[in-house]
């Protein structure tokens, strides 16, 4: 995505950097409560080794998407606070 361009009439650069901070602190805490409920191998047994390997095949892509949108929610903050005002 193509960063904001702070400016006079725009959302100030301080107010910007905080909401998409607050974003992937939000997809931070997604990811943490996806470690607590990552699939464990009692929840599944009764349906063999095949189906946990498969749910936590699932359940880390899934953790993947949301690394990488945090990610670049951060990389688009820093190149917003780096950014020289024209």
């Amino acid at each position: 995505m193509t960063p904001p361009t702070v400016h006079l009439n725009g959302t100030g650069r301080q107010e910007l950097v905080g909401q998409i901070a607050d974003i992937a602190e939000a997809l931070e805490s997604a990811i943490a409560t996806m470690r607590a409920g990552w699939p464990h191998g009692r929840d599944y047994y009764p349906q063999g080794a095949a189906a946990l390997e498969a749910a936590q095949a699932v359940y880390l892509a899934r953790a993947q998407v949301l690394d990488a949108m945090r990610d670049e929610f951060m990389t688009e903050a820093l190149a917003i606070y780096l950014e020289v005002t024209p």
